[in-house]
């Protein structure tokens, strides 16, 4: 029978915003301390992320540890702290996940694509990527005329994707694409600004940062801005587990919306009436 493949990394990113947002909020008059704020946070982040970071997923845990890091400073987090962690999180763990050979790989095409040794594999995948985006031009050559995504561009339906659409929609299109990106992460941050309480800030706060944070990896990768992280393009990729968690959040985020605009209709409908009821 059919079993559908589950990527449980996708659900991670959702399942850790709403935990880190119960658990910031819980500790608001802590998080600024080392030892009460800053070592706890870390230790939730580490069991959160180690088994990602052991697989090695090294695009998820990044957008993992980009959440966790943004929802812990908005919520007052020391700087400092996330500065100094960071730095002893990379010394520790970078030879870990180095150790595997095809991260290695990752990183050497990232610098020289045409090493003999990866040449033929990622080397391959990040030029054909880059012919992709460039063949486009400022027009595309059009919806469906894709040439490289007919067996040169690996992946292309998965983290490739972008540049199958630069070959076909062209720069100018593109552009359309990357504003709507913008206007969404825009709106997901002004809709935690609006929301009715600190959990609500907090939980739109990661989602939109996750959203971001992937979108802009996932190009960057594609334009060998960055090495290959194996991230999705959010709402364009194929992938069920990909799509339905990103449909989930931004389901989360309108439930979000539409409480802070609930409350502030209220609240106006309240001073309407307190002015009336003073007139009388």
């Amino acid at each position: 029978g059919f079993i559908p493949s589950i990527q449980p990394s996708e659900f991670l990113k959702l399942t850790l915003i709403f935990y880190l947002a119960i658990w910031l909020q819980k500790r608001e008059q802590l998080i600024g301390t080392w030892k009460e704020g800053f070592i706890p946070f870390a230790s939730v982040l580490l069991l959160a992320t180690i088994l990602v970071a052991l697989q090695p997923d090294l695009g998820s845990f990044l957008v993992l540890s980009a959440i966790a890091v943004v929802m812990f400073f908005v919520a007052g987090g020391n700087i400092f702290h996330v500065v100094l962690g960071g730095g002893i999180a990379a010394i520790m763990g970078l030879p870990i996940i180095l150790e595997k050979e095809y991260i290695r790989n990752r990183f050497r095409a990232f610098l020289r694509p045409d090493d003999p040794a990866i040449a033929e594999t990622i080397g391959f995948q990040i030029k054909q990527a880059l012919i992709a985006v460039g063949s486009g031009g400022v027009f595309g050559v059009g919806y469906g005329k894709s040439i490289q995504k007919f067996g040169y561009l690996p992946e292309v339906q998965a983290d490739m994707i972008f540049s199958a659409m630069a070959e076909e929609l062209g720069f100018l299109r593109l552009l359309i694409i990357i504003g709507m990106f913008g206007i969404l992460i825009w709106r997901g941050y002004q809709i935690g600004q609006e929301a009715p309480d600190r959990f609500g800030f907090l939980v739109a706060t990661g989602i939109t940062t996750w959203i971001a944070v992937q979108t802009i990896l996932n190009i960057g990768v594609n334009l060998s801005l960055f090495p290959l992280t194996g991230l999705t393009l959010p709402f364009i990729s194929y992938g069920g587990s990909s799509l339905l968690a990103n449909l989930m959040a931004v389901g989360i985020l309108l439930n979000i919306s539409s409480h802070s605009v609930y409350e502030t209709s209220r609240a106006r409908h309240s001073r309407r009436h307190a002015r009336k009821m003073a007139t009388r």
